[in-house]
């Protein structure tokens, strides 16, 4: 099955942001940043597993699938780090972190929020897109 240029692109920024994720993972290790149990489960399930299980389905013949559990993972990890790293006091927000990792920290949640902004987007667009070709 030959892939559409959609397709490749909604596989590059999953990939993109995976590898943000693992390098935001490193600075809030390095920084101490510490998350809650819950937290934790969120990340690991949403933000991390999430889109790669949604790539998993839309490679093996799920596409309309995988990229809607893209988009809502994706959507999901957005809210999740945007409220997280700008918005709510606390040892997460990127003002908060002191230590020299400060700036790799703010930079690799920049990148997460503007890979899950447009990957969501980008699944989402996917999805109805398909659905009006139906």
């Amino acid at each position: 099955m030959r892939t559409s240029r959609i397709e490749n692109l909604l596989t590059a920024v999953v990939l993109l942001h995976l590898g943000v994720t693992v390098g935001h993972a490193v600075a809030h290790i390095q920084a101490h940043v510490t998350l809650s149990i819950a937290a934790l489960f969120f990340v690991l399930m949403v933000v991390l597993a999430g889109p790669i299980v949604g790539l998993v389905m839309q490679h093996a013949g799920y596409p309309r699938g995988g990229a809607s559990v893209i988009a809502g993972t994706l959507g999901g990890a957005f809210c999740f780090g945007f409220a997280n790293h700008f918005l709510i006091p606390g040892t997460d927000h990127v003002g908060h972190v002191t230590s020299t990792w400060q700036p790799f920290f703010q930079t690799t949640a920049v990148f997460l929020a503007v890979t899950e902004f447009l990957g969501s987007g980008i699944a989402v667009w996917y999805v109805t897109r398909k659905r009006s070709r139906q």
